[in-house]
């Protein structure tokens, strides 16, 4: 176990392309890779895209959460979907249909009809390779091979936790006529088990259909996670922070949200990245409610990075900064003023310490050192945390300098990493973390408990009481020295009636 940590904190089985202190790379989005066709994915432009990172010698490939703007045709409505459908589960109109050809979940006449919408704009390009795509998954029985099978059977038992909820919400949200979730019957809305359990067995075979869907990327992602693997290039997708209304998490977990009685956000969030920010055109973002999160040890967000993180090298969080303060508008403020915005602090220091517990250590955000941060009085408390995390800084590099060796996007951005090992550090910042850090054992024991305490103590608990010891595990000698005492009475009881028996 020992060795697996300290594997994971190794700067070069992450990045060992780059160099001690700083690792290069490029920021793109999956869509526009595309070369011979107008649209990228997952599957051979994503997997060609890594073998020319590798020939220029970088050593990761940060894959950004939203395309470029140049990639949309710029009419309102018309541009592409992000990466993410929901916190868990990525957009499977990323798939790549010449893979699915190989895989024989296509015919020739199926493949030749997506080639006939390639180079369309992005509403029609979705719509056929949607339909494409639920046909392969309807098709799945009767085509796929033993090997498919036998692979969608195990990612379905492991993704279990997440992939259920999903595939149910968008199975009634296809049958509902994709309206959304907040407009659906009140049984339905608020999750009467009545009304679930009946919906699960009508929708039982759409529900399977979106398991497939998520079953396509998952096994595209692998092979190019694989081949990425060989090359030595990490891969770091960044995961959203702020979702939309209509995702399934908000259904699923309403009570980590402000919402109210309809379902409707009753405080929206304005990103610092929105440069312009419209109350009407404008995606809406709901607040968190980071108290309610805090009662249960932030446990959605630790599964969520703990989920993702198995499938990739790396996470980046968007939006790091709102993290540290945000800006929030109500829903009922009329216009768009300043006197209808107020500035929220974020979760505090708790929640990066679980972020990076559940994470691994593998966690990358934006350069944290900016003056608005560091003149705040919340940078004092999280720099400690902070600093352990993987750091992300434009370099002066230009994109024009791959002219000739990649083809070239404007969507593409050099980027470097900051080790947080290699990171110089003040003698002035000494504290009793940093001694904890420098006695190994003892003090990884000490930080989890100030990182998560009772929950962290709780789960050595359950690992150690199963231990065995002289023949036992721990948690039967402890219930033996609990009734050692009545036993020891009880022998002394024996005793006693037997000598007054035998002088009678």
């Amino acid at each position: 176990m020992a060795a697996e940590r300290k594997r994971d904190r190794d700067v070069g089985g992450i990045f060992p392309h780059g160099t001690k202190n700083s690792h290069g790379g490029l920021v793109a989005h999956p869509l526009s890779l595309g070369e011979s066709r107008r649209w990228g994915d997952v599957g051979h432009s994503s997997r060609k895209f890594l073998r020319q990172l590798s020939e220029l010698g970088l050593s990761f490939w940060r894959i950004s959460e939203q395309p470029s703007e140049t990639s949309s045709s710029g009419e309102k409505g018309t541009h592409p979907q992000g990466l993410w459908s929901s916190a868990f589960a990525p957009n499977p109109l990323y798939v790549d249909g010449l893979d699915l050809y190989e895989w024989g979940l296509w015919t020739a006449e199926e493949r030749d009809f997506f080639e006939t919408y390639a180079e369309s704009d992005w509403p029609n390009y979705a719509a056929v390779k949607d339909y494409l795509l639920r046909l392969a998954a309807r098709q799945f029985s009767h085509r796929a091979s033993g090997e498919l099978m036998a692979e969608f059977l195990s990612f379905s038992k492991t993704e279990r936790e997440w992939l259920e909820p999903y595939g149910l919400f968008q199975s009634i949200h296809r049958a509902l006529g994709k309206r959304p979730w907040q407009d659906w019957p009140e049984a339905l809305k608020w999750k009467n088990k009545r009304a679930m359990d009946a919906a699960r067995r009508q929708l039982s075979d759409a529900m399977r259909i979106e398991q497939l869907l998520q079953f396509f990327f998952h096994r595209q992602w692998s092979s190019l996670r694989t081949l990425a693997k060989n090359l030595g290039i990490a891969l770091i997708p960044s995961i959203p922070l702020w979702l939309d209304e209509s995702m399934a998490d908000l259904w699923l977990e309403p009570k980590f949200f402000s919402l109210d009685a309809r379902g409707k956000p009753n405080v929206r969030v304005i990103p610092q990245s929105s440069k312009e920010w419209n109350s009407e055109s404008s995606p809406i973002h709901p607040a968190y409610r980071w108290q309610r999160m805090a009662e249960e040890h932030y446990a959605w967000w630790g599964r969520r990075v703990q989920t993702l993180g198995r499938h990739c090298d790396a996470l980046y969080i968007s939006d790091f900064h709102d993290l540290i303060r945000h800006a929030e508008i109500s829903r009922t403020a009329e216009g768009n003023t300043a006197d209808d915005i107020r500035t929220v602090a974020g979760p505090g220091v708790s929640f990066f310490q679980v972020l990076q517990f559940r994470s691994g250590h593998r966690l990358c955000i934006a350069d944290p050192k900016t003056e608005a941060l560091t003149s705040s009085a919340d940078w004092v408390a999280l720099q400690d945390v902070l600093s352990t995390f993987w750091c992300e800084r434009d370099t002066e590099s230009s994109v024009r300098e791959l002219d000739g060796k990649i083809f070239k996007k404007d969507a593409f951005r050099w980027v470097q990493l900051l080790c947080p090992v290699e990171r110089e550090r003040s003698d002035s910042r000494k504290n009793i973390a940093r001694v904890f850090r420098k006695c190994k054992p003892w003090g990884r024991a000490f930080r989890g408990a100030l990182d998560l305490g009772k929950l962290r103590l709780l789960r050595r608990w359950k690992r150690w009481r199963q231990k065995q010891f002289l023949g036992l595990p721990l948690h039967l000698h402890l219930q033996r020295l609990r009734q050692a005492p009545s036993r020891f009475m009880l022998y002394l009881k024996t005793c006693a009636r037997k000598i007054s028996e035998r002088d009678s």
